[in-house]
């Protein structure tokens, strides 16, 4: 601006002297100019001394009196020579407040306004790192471009490619990203900087590549920065997916190629790690069951299918002998903590089997998903195989029982209205609600549910609510349509109604999701109080021949469900329920049935197909469809549960027979 005024001056004096050829200026015309001259000086000395208080301001730290400082000197000075260098303030100061929105636009200001100024340069940088800053990457990169068109100094070019490799970070491109932090590098001499950008480069490696992005990490840039950090990286992603070999491998060409790499330790330390578990006797498989305490009764009930299924008592078994490592829990979950750790690093198992009870199974399966060895649990622990994809789960569920006996009834009975008579407790609630939820997925209808006390022996309150017989009041004008007469008492009237009104029979089927003991003393009531000629549904707590004993001809032609049936006609089942009265001398249970089903589905894998690895196994339980098991046809879903053909029972001439 200084320049423009001394040019004013020139035309100035110019123009006197033009008009006044042959003569001095007059005094009073002199006097006049030199008053405008030091006017204009004194406006140049205080728009200076604007803008330099509010620098100070700037310096101090006082951002919001400096930028009002900065606002209010280019309200009054807009042409000041000065106007350009104040706008850029406000955009440092918008930028350090984190409002890089408006710091954009005071840079954009510069370069539309100001084009010829000195800091049309460093407005374009900041604009691009405001640009940056909001998130608004693409267009950051294109302010970047323009930028590396022209001459740049080597720390002008290395704060460009920082800023590229930045952007391209933003939009998840990050293989571009780390070749521009690499030529940030090229230009970079100072060691802070140059081990900022390295760090850069290690977490894009550590947290955002995948696994082909690291074989082109390792290959591009073979030999150097940051090769190594990659291999390591896909090392780790090998082992924690359960690829130990793989894992083995990729440390190997990481050790050799850089033999004094920084991650040289944590490497070398994973390499034991993973020759440790490789160190598997494929042939050895890890029991953890109750063994001790008030729960010890079925972890040897488990143990005796799981003994049977590997054979242990054949001093002559025909393949290569099963190892079995017993462990017990306690019905402790550290202690099945302890025991997942030991049969892996002491026992070197392929798998474990087991443990029993919801409380431990869910620690096992913790940590064996920590260390990636396929766990077999057998508790009915719901949810529990999706802490991760080496639990797998063969149990009986209530899940299973509800679908099986619904879809009996409704696709092969034709069944639509139902109702529930179920204990008020956490079995009987969770039956309720999972028949309730299928038999509406399946297009039926629940007409009627009545819950009652686990210490319950008389049951007429909720059967009489099922069937209209407990309101009596709700049915007095239908006693008037029989009667016609409404002069006679209510309590004559009720009386009458108890001994003559029929049930309101409204429903196809009633389900009674509970055990044989309860069930017999609730099916006679039924029929005391004339609830006959519908169907009658239960769970695996059914099939016991002691419920025939109790409630005899009133159970005939109920259905029911379970995961294990002895008296079936299948060929394999009989089998297993011959040899193992034999064996032990007692008759075999669901226990004993799940526990026998899970050792052999892992003893086919081992031996038919060849399995050496856990990761192997693993694969194989995950394509088991359908597998002949005697606690029912076995297959395994994506999530590692099992899914099951259940034994669909009834009871024909006072004797439980199969179904289907």
């Amino acid at each position: 601006m200084r320049f423009f005024w001394y040019i004013s001056l020139i035309l100035i004096v110019s123009f006197f002297t033009g008009c006044v050829p042959s003569k001095v200026m007059k005094e009073e015309d002199l006097r006049q100019f030199r008053e405008e001259i030091s006017k204009k000086r004194l406006e140049e000395e205080i728009d200076a001394q604007s803008y330099h208080n509010a620098e100070q301001e700037y310096m101090d730290g006082k951002l919001d009196q400096a930028k009002d400082g900065f606002e209010d000197f280019i309200s009054r000075y807009p042409l000041s020579h000065l106007a350009d260098d104040a706008t850029f303030k406000i955009g440092e100061i918008y930028f350090e407040k984190g409002d890089y929105n408006k710091s954009a636009v005071m840079f954009q200001k510069i370069l539309r306004d100001f084009p010829t100024s000195p800091l049309y340069g460093k407005a374009r940088l900041q604009l691009a790192r405001s640009l940056l800053k909001s998130e608004n990457f693409q267009d950051s990169i294109q302010i970047l471009k323009s930028v590396v068109s022209g001459q740049m100094s080597k720390e002008e070019k290395a704060q460009v490619s920082f800023l590229f490799a930045q952007n391209y970070h933003g939009l998840d491109r990050d293989l571009i990203a780390i070749s521009w932090y690499l030529r940030a590098l090229d230009f970079l001499d100072d060691e802070e900087s140059i081990l900022e950008i390295r760090d850069e480069v290690k977490q894009i490696i550590e947290f955002d590549l995948m696994r082909n992005e690291l074989f082109e990490v390792i290959y591009v840039y073979s030999g150097r920065f940051p090769s190594g950090y990659a291999y390591f990286k896909l090392a780790e992603m090998y082992f924690m997916e359960g690829e130990l070999f793989e894992a083995r491998e990729t440390l190997t060409h990481m050790l050799n190629s850089y033999p004094e790499h920084e991650y040289r330790d944590q490497a070398n330390h994973l390499m034991d790690i993973i020759n440790q578990r490789l160190a598997i006797d494929a042939h050895a498989i890890g029991c953890i069951l109750p063994l001790s305490g008030k729960f010890s009764m079925y972890g040897e009930k488990a143990l005796l299918g799981i003994e049977l299924a590997a054979d242990v008592f054949n001093p002559f078994p025909k393949d290569s002998p099963i190892k079995l490592i017993i462990k017990d829990s306690k019905g402790d979950p550290e202690a099945a903590e302890i025991a997942v750790e030991e049969l892996v690093f002491e026992d070197n198992v392929i798998c474990i089997i087991g443990p029993l009870l919801s409380i431990t199974a869910e620690a096992a399966a913790k940590e064996a998903q920590a260390l990636r060895i396929p766990i077999m649990v057998l508790s009915q622990k719901s949810n529990i195989t999706e802490m991760g994809d080496y639990i797998f789960r063969n149990s009986l569920t209530p899940d299973l029982q509800t679908k099986a006996i619904v879809d009996y009834a409704i696709d092969v009975l034709g069944l639509e209205r139902f109702s529930i008579l179920y204990p008020n407790d956490q079995y009987g609630n969770n039956f309720m609600n999972l028949f309730w939820d299928e038999v509406l997925r399946l297009g039926g209808e629940i007409v009627g549910a009545e819950s009652y006390l686990t210490d319950q022996n008389d049951f007429q309150d909720e059967i009489k609510k099922l069937v209209g017989l407990y309101y009596m009041e709700d049915r007095k004008y239908e006693m008037l349509d029989i009667q016609g007469d409404e002069e006679d008492t209510w309590e004559d009237m009720e009386d009458y109604m108890e001994e003559e009104f029929k049930p309101i029979i409204d429903f196809d089927a009633l389900f009674i999701p509970d055990y044989y003991n309860k069930v017999g003393l609730i099916v006679p009531q039924l029929a005391y109080y004339d609830v006959v000629g519908i169907q009658l549904l239960g769970t695996n707590g059914w099939n016991s021949p002691q419920l025939v004993d109790m409630a005899g001809e009133y159970v005939e032609g109920a259905i029911f469900v379970d995961g294990f049936f002895k008296g079936s006609p299948y060929p394999f089942v009989k089998k297993f329920a011959e040899d193992f009265k034999t064996t032990f001398g007692e008759e075999s249970e669901i226990l004993e049935a799940q526990a026998y089903d899970s050792t052999n589905m892992i003893i086919d894998l081992i031996r038919n197909q060849g399995i050496e690895s856990r990761h192997e196994l693993k694969e194989g339980l995950y394509g088991i469809k359908d597998y002949p098991g005697v606690s029912g046809a076995t297959s395994f879903n994506p999530s590692g549960d099992s899914e099951k053909i259940l034994f669909t029972l009834t009871i024909e001439n006072r004797n439980i027979i199969q179904l289907r």
